[in-house]
C-alpha cells in the first residue's frame, strides 16, 4: 500500500505539465545594446570635433584669404603714395631752382640780361629737368593705359641698333667707352617697331650713363627656337644684391647723391618695363658689383 502511494504521489509532482500555446505577444525578448550606445556616443563626438575643426580651418583660410586679396591693394596704396612723395620730390627740386634764381634777378633789376645769363641759364635747367619729368611720367601713363594696338612687323634688329647708338656716339667718346656688337646683320624680330626702339634706347643710355671711363658696352642678340634673348652688358660700379629687387620701382635710383650729376629721375627702367610687358615680353637684369651689369629682354 505504501509503495503505490509512493509511486502515485510521484506520478502527481513529475507528471507532464499542460503549457499554453504561446503567440508573438507572449515574447519578450533583452538585447544588450551598450555597444551600439558607444558606437553612437563615439560618432556623435566625431561629428563635433569635426564640426569645430572645420570652423577653425575655415576660419584660418578666410583670415589668410583676406590677407592675401587685400595684400595688392595695401602694395598699390603703398606704391601710390611713394609714387606721389617722389614725385612731389622731384617737381619741388627744379621749382626751388627757378623760384630762387627769379628772386635774384628781381634784385637786380637794372643788370641787363648778358650779366645775368647765370641765373636764367639756370632756370631753363630747372624748366627742361620739369619738362622731361613730365613728359617721362606721360609716357609712362600711356604705356599703362593704352591697350597693345600696335602693328606687329618683322624689324631687322641690327639697322635698329645702329639707328639709335648714333646719337649716343658723343658721350661714349667723352668716356671712351669701346662699343661691341655680337649679333647677325640680317637678324629679323616680329615686333612693334616704336615701342622696341625706345626700350633698346633707353637701355643702352642707361648702359652708356653707368658706363666707367674707358670702358665697354655690349649688345648680344641670340635666336632661340621661339624667343629672341637681347642682352645689353656694360662695366661699371654695377648694382648691390640689395638694390637689385627695386631698380624697377618708378623713382628708384642706386645712387641718389648722383642724381642731378648724370640727370637721372629714376624712371626709364620703370618705362622700359612697362614697354617690354607691352611686347609681350620679359626684362631681367644680372649685375656683379664693380665688374658689369647685364639686361636682358626676352621676346
Amino acid at each position: 500500500m505504501e509503495t503505490r502511494s509512493t509511486v502515485a504521489a510521484f506520478e502527481r509532482v513529475f507528471s507532464p505539465i499542460e503549457l499554453p500555446e504561446l503567440t508573438p505577444t507572449n515574447y519578450l525578448v533583452f538585447v544588450d545594446t551598450t555597444a551600439i550606445f558607444n558606437e553612437i556616443k563615439q560618432l556623435q563626438r566625431t561629428l563635433l570635433n569635426s564640426f569645430w575643426l572645420m570652423i577653425i580651418v575655415v576660419l584660418l583660410l578666410s583670415f589668410l584669404l583676406s590677407i592675401l586679396l587685400t595684400r595688392p591693394i595695401k602694395n598699390a596704396m603703398e606704391k601710390q603714395r611713394r609714387f606721389i612723395t617722389d614725385a612731389s620730390h622731384e617737381l619741388k627740386t627744379p621749382l626751388t631752382i627757378m623760384k630762387s634764381n627769379y628772386e635774384v634777378l628781381l634784385l637786380e633789376k637794372e643788370e641787363t640780361i648778358q650779366t645775368q645769363i647765370e641765373w636764367l641759364e639756370n632756370m631753363k635747367f630747372g624748366i627742361e629737368r620739369m619738362s622731361s619729368l613730365t613728359n617721362n611720367l606721360l609716357a609712362l601713363s600711356q604705356i599703362e593705359q593704352t591697350s597693345n594696338k600696335s602693328q606687329y612687323l618683322p624689324i631687322n634688329v641690327h639697322s635698329i641698333v645702329q639707328e639709335i647708338i648714333l646719337p649716343l656716339n658723343s658721350r661714349m667718346n667723352e668716356k671712351n667707352i669701346r662699343f661691341c656688337i655680337d649679333m647677325k646683320s640680317g637678324l629679323v624680330l616680329n615686333t612693334q617697331k616704336e615701342e622696341f626702339s625706345q626700350l633698346l634706347l633707353i637701355l643702352l643710355d642707361n648702359a652708356v650713363k653707368y658706363t666707367n671711363f674707358d670702358g665697354w658696352i655690349e649688345i648680344s642678340v641670340k635666336k632661340m627656337t621661339r624667343k629672341t634673348h637681347i642682352s645689353i652688358s656694360n662695366s661699371g660700379a654695377g648694382i648691390t644684391a640689395n638694390d637689385l629687387p627695386f631698380i624697377f620701382d618708378r623713382f628708384y635710383r642706386v645712387d641718389a647723391s648722383r642724381t642731378y650729376a648724370n640727370e637721372s629721375f629714376g624712371l626709364g627702367l620703370s618705362i622700359a618695363k612697362e614697354i617690354t610687358g607691352s611686347l609681350n615680353g620679359k626684362l631681367k637684369v644680372y649685375s656683379k658689383p664693380d665688374e658689369k651689369t647685364t639686361f636682358t629682354i626676352i621676346l
